[in-house]
């Protein structure tokens, strides 16, 4: 069976991204490249990104989008996420969503949702960072408060988000691991000259931005006498949209409910 998949925000740089994994994918049909009304790109040929959907055209109508597709891809920026997901409930239409930076709203909308359509959220759809997940909440359970947790990032000048979605993710399943809620464990704030000591079984973030960096992610788990790092590293977005097109795949098949990578890939 192929699955016939829309994009929203195909002008974007995960858009193209998304595009070209579909169009490569023999599994896969891609059935609209969404832009915003008015621009540039609406109603031009997508052979400009790629040959091999030459016979499509970049296109700006929300409700023909959805109509056309058995599944619909967001990786556009939270102000727009609500409406689409709105959308995807008139519709019926399965939803994955790789969109940052979202409101607590919106992930009740979410939820609201996936009670009738199912849909696949995730902060990065990589799968090695879906398996570094496991690893860091398997790992913070077999090792107690005497190792510290610290998770280090970098990301292109670009980013938007810090610490980004991935790095809370990675800083949520850790503190999973440890059976503890990851607000009363998280810290963020280390500078000046009020800063205090490190707080035992405290979850570290640092974020580093430069460059055209795809991804890296750190995760170290230091004692006294030793430090176990675990890590990935993106050498590019290709990565997340070969994820994004595997989960499409997958959630056409679901029945209604809030999904993640780790359900996608059966972790």
């Amino acid at each position: 069976m192929v699955c016939h998949i829309g994009v929203l925000g195909a002008n974007g740089r995960m858009g193209q991204e998304l595009i070209k994994a579909i169009c490569e994918d023999n599994q896969t049909l891609l059935k609209s490249a969404l832009v915003r009304q008015g621009h540039d790109l609406d109603g031009k040929n997508l052979g400009i990104l790629t040959p091999l959907c030459a016979d499509l055209t970049y296109e700006s109508d929300v409700s023909k989008a959805f109509e056309k597709s058995d599944v619909i891809l967001d990786f556009t920026l939270p102000k727009a996420t609500g409406a689409f997901l709105e959308k995807a409930l008139e519709r019926q239409t399965p939803l994955v969503i790789g969109t940052t930076g979202l409101s607590p709203e919106d992930h009740v909308l979410m939820e609201k949702v996936a009670r009738t359509v199912p849909v696949v959220y995730g902060t990065n759809m990589s799968l090695g960072i879906t398996v570094l997940n496991a690893l860091v909440e398997q790992t913070a359970t077999f090792l107690g408060e005497d190792f510290d947790i610290e998770i280090l990032e970098m990301h292109h000048r670009h980013k938007k988000d810090a610490p980004s979605g991935t790095a809370l993710t990675l800083g949520d399943f850790a503190a999973r691991g440890r059976g503890v809620p990851f607000e009363s464990v998280a810290s963020f704030e280390r500078h000046g000259e009020a800063q205090q000591a490190r707080k035992k079984g405290d979850i570290g973030f640092a974020t580093l931005q430069g460059g055209g960096v795809a991804g890296d992610h750190s995760v170290l788990f230091a004692s006294e006498d030793e430090v176990l790092t675990l890590s990935h590293r993106a050498l590019n977005r290709s990565v997340f949209a070969k994820g994004a097109v595997r989960a499409a795949k997958w959630v056409v098949t679901q029945e209604p409910g809030l999904y993640n990578m780790r359900n996608v890939l059966g972790l």
